[in-house]
């Protein structure tokens, strides 16, 4: 028996608005920006996407769709959401099915990313806790009424345990780890083709949140490791200090990004009311931008006290750090005066004694004060500070 997967789609979103997806619709038609970038870089990765059509339409949002020479459409959304998918059915076999989600991910890692992050390179950074996350990218496959018998030998032929299974209205949706298997049974490829579209922003939402409570718990381990230390040494306070302010650079970035996340939840969330071809999927879907939300709403009160955790420590490094500042400029202070009046004595005694008593004397005065000098600076950056914050329970009763 030979098994057809009609269509395979990978995807993935990060925030984007209308704005970006004109100034992609230019660099993809036309391989030009009015952007501040390398003209020539632009050219080369326009030719490497090896574009045959870019159409600017509006499906309930804007959206671009583009076909390549290689087969693969792709569906760019104003929010950020991307979809590639293979324009031809695969007979499968392991061979043909590692293949083709190689090709379908090469395509996107190597090419059409690098082209779409060069463009999107000016303005605010992205978390270098971020840049370099690997995504694993979702994988659907969808099918035209396939029978059980053909779905546990393809489940099988993945390498994948089924622990989610959904009978719905045309249609049966089966879930493996990273695989997704929509098998249509009356229900349009294209109504199908906008379901996974929403599985791809909530999975990508979701993964994105998670990637921020993993960033929360290094942070605040951190933290708690300068503060654990309840004693830091002069020399010391300016590097913890600049090693906090970048934990806190991070922070204001990714609180930015979380910020924005609620406002793309409930436009999706209210366009897939809207949406007919989305009516049969709508309890497979519905509960989920809830439980979004509810996720979102957590994790924004939570990276709160994580800013509210790094600023302390750092207002209290702050204070170290003048402390030791204004503690050095008093003794060098010190030790200038006592050097000035010291040459000043010298100078009025002059006329008592020899001139080369005189000299060995003030040569004498320079080399107490450099040696002074440097007593105060170690002295200073040796000295241990007392410093410490709340003491949190980490032990849960």
């Amino acid at each position: 028996m030979v098994m057809i997967v009609e269509k395979i789609f990978i995807g993935g979103w990060f925030q984007r608005t209308t704005l970006h997806l004109s100034e992609a619709f230019d660099f993809l038609r036309y391989g030009k920006s009015q952007l501040n970038l390398d003209a020539e870089k632009l050219k080369e990765y326009h030719r490497g996407l090896g574009l045959t059509d870019v159409k600017y339409k509006i499906d309930g949002m804007e959206v671009l769709e583009l076909k390549t020479e290689a087969k693969i459409s792709i569906s760019i959304f104003e929010d950020g959401l991307i979809t590639l998918s293979a324009d031809e059915p695969v007979e499968v076999t392991p061979e043909t099915l590692n293949k083709n989600l190689e090709f379908l991910s090469e395509y996107y890692e190597k090419r059409f990313s690098p082209a779409l992050s060069y463009l999107f390179s000016l303005g605010a950074p992205v978390p270098k806790e971020l840049a370099n996350i690997k995504t694993v990218y979702p994988y659907f496959f969808v099918f035209d009424d396939a029978s059980r018998e053909e779905i546990r030998e393809f489940l099988g032929m993945i390498e994948t345990e089924k622990y989610l299974e959904i009978e719905g209205d045309g249609y049966e949706l089966f879930r493996g780890d990273r695989y997704y298997i929509v098998n249509r049974r009356g229900i349009s490829l294209d109504t199908t083709k906008s379901f996974i579209e929403e599985q791809i922003f909530l999975k990508e939402f979701k993964a994105q949140l998670h990637r921020y409570l993993n960033i929360h718990r290094i942070v605040w381990k951190k933290i708690d490791l300068v503060k654990e230390k309840k004693q830091i040494k002069g020399r010391d306070v300016a590097k913890v200090r600049g090693q906090v302010e970048s934990y806190a650079k991070t922070i204001n970035l990714i609180e930015a990004r979380m910020s924005q996340m609620g406002t793309y939840l409930a436009t999706r969330e209210k366009i897939a009311h809207k949406d007919s071809r989305l009516a049969p999927f709508l309890k497979t879907l519905e509960y989920r931008y809830e439980a979004m939300t509810d996720t979102l709403n957590y994790s924004e009160n939570l990276w709160h006290m994580t800013k509210n955790h790094v600023e302390s420590a750092l207002t209290l490094l702050s204070e170290l750090h003048q402390e030791a500042t204004n503690s050095s400029i008093e003794n060098l202070t010190m030790v200038m005066v006592i050097g000035v009046g010291a040459s000043i004595i010298q100078v009025l005694e002059m006329e008592t004694v020899p001139n080369m008593v005189g000299y060995i004397a003030l040569v004498a005065m320079v080399i107490f004060g450099f040696i002074g000098v440097k007593v105060i600076r170690w002295r200073a950056e040796n000295t241990a500070y007392d410093y410490s914050g709340v003491d949190y329970d980490t032990k849960i009763e």
